[in-house]
């Protein structure tokens, strides 16, 4: 076991190296990677504000990739040891970036790696309110670029040809409104510009297991904090003078959970983005009385200026909400400004545990659109379901739950 006793506020670990600068190649971990926080928990030697470092950096394989680093695996098991953070520091300074290749990139490539190991946070103060700043996890990188920045940087980095099998999860916790955390099955947030995920694939599931009632998004990065999760990316957002990030030919599997926030099949929520040729079989819970989405989208669940295009949902889309009207599409929940759907398939149920009492705004395509949105060339079929009354078969008249959008050549699908 490689393991962190966390008594100062900054902590870089890797199952292998701790932070590299130059290429990292044909290695395999299969030890638990974790930091502890306070060893001897609550009752232990750190009795001071905070149980654990304020910055916790944590990889399978390394903590972190700077400039010229990358990592290259062999396409077989990379890491298959546990990586996991437990009793970190309640600050609003705080910030993780845990992942189960890297915890955080800031090189060139991760490429053809393989993550079997499952990547978990486990973090609340015995009484009151959890506090943090940014909580980045995922399947093989936690986070691209660096949260605690204003300016986005233009870094080009990539995560490439690889496929995570293990579990991501954030322990339920006491209500932490505004705290955001971002997972994925491969990235947990990218906060950079010009950044690639591709050819990569998720089985493993995403569990965004803690209190979150803000879904909250926008042009800063402060009105971003919600829990956001996504089979392939958490969340992406590049600078408005910059080149777009791209998330295409990815594919994500796994189920998965959220527990009052926003979720995606493929990708939480985008600012900047092109998101192509993805596809999501991965079902969101449907039995679990946590599951209380916002939003909820078969490929994304927020997307604001992207362009979505050759997709495809074949599961079932959730999203519960017990205050607000309940947004779900079979493609994307919420489609906001400056994006546009192009020749994208969804067939499969959206469902609302409590459709048939209260307002949804679904569609087989988007869930609710803006005015300047498009939406072309799309087909969609299936339910919508709820736990009242029998299920509504889609019409052709279900390409959104509004008509802000405009749009042609959409018609319905047997999902054949």
């Amino acid at each position: 076991n490689v393991s962190a006793a966390a008594i100062c506020k900054f902590v870089i670990i890797g199952g292998i190296v701790g932070s590299a600068n130059g290429a990292v190649s044909n290695v395999v971990n299969a030890a638990a990677v974790s930091v502890p926080g306070n060893p001897e928990g609550t009752n232990g030697p750190l009795k001071e504000a905070f149980f654990g470092p304020r910055y916790a950096i944590v990889g399978g394989v390394a903590g972190q990739l700077t400039e010229e680093g990358s990592i290259t695996g062999n396409g077989d098991t990379t890491n298959s040891g546990a990586v996991s953070i437990d009793l970190m520091e309640h600050n609003a300074d705080s910030y993780v970036y845990i992942g189960g290749i890297a915890g955080q990139h800031l090189g060139k490539s991760v490429y053809n790696t393989v993550n079997d190991g499952t990547v978990s946070v486990t973090a609340g103060p015995a009484s009151g309110a959890s506090n943090w700043n940014v909580r980045s996890l995922g399947g093989i990188v936690g986070q691209i670029g660096e949260a605690s920045v204003v300016d986005i940087a233009n870094s080009g980095a990539s995560v490439t040809g690889s496929k995570n099998h293990g579990a991501v999860t954030h322990a339920k916790l006491t209500r932490s409104d505004s705290k955001p955390t971002y997972m994925g099955g491969i990235v947990g947030f990218v906060f950079a510009s010009d950044c690639t995920v591709s050819d990569c694939s998720n089985s493993g599931a995403i569990n965004a297991n803690y209190w979150n009632n803000q879904v909250d998004y926008g042009d800063k990065k402060a009105s971003k904090r919600g829990n956001f999760a996504g089979g392939v990316v958490g969340a992406a957002v590049a600078a408005a003078d910059a080149d777009v990030n791209v998330i295409s030919s990815v594919e994500n599997s796994g189920v998965i959970v959220s527990y009052r926030g926003s979720a995606g099949g493929v990708v939480g929520y985008v600012d900047r983005a092109k998101i192509a040729d993805c596809s999501n079989t991965g079902n969101f819970s449907t039995n679990s009385s946590d599951t209380r989405l916002g939003r909820g989208g078969g490929i994304v669940a927020a997307a604001m200026n992207a362009e979505i295009e050759g997709c495809v949902n074949k599961a079932t889309v959730v999203a519960d909400d017990t205050a607000n009207p309940i947004t779900v599409g079979g493609i994307v929940g919420a489609l906001l400004e400056g994006s546009a759907v192009r020749d994208c398939r969804h067939y499969g149920i959206l469902y609302s545990q409590v459709y048939g009492t209260k307002a949804i705004a679904g569609g087989g395509i988007a869930g609710t659109s803006v005015e300047g949105t498009t939406i072309n060339d799309c087909r969609f079929g299936g339910q919508f379901k709820g736990k009242s009354g029998d299920p509504v078969a889609l019409t052709s008249d279900n390409v959104c739950g509004d008509t802000n959008f405009t749009g042609s050549g959409n018609s319905l699908w047997d999902g054949k």
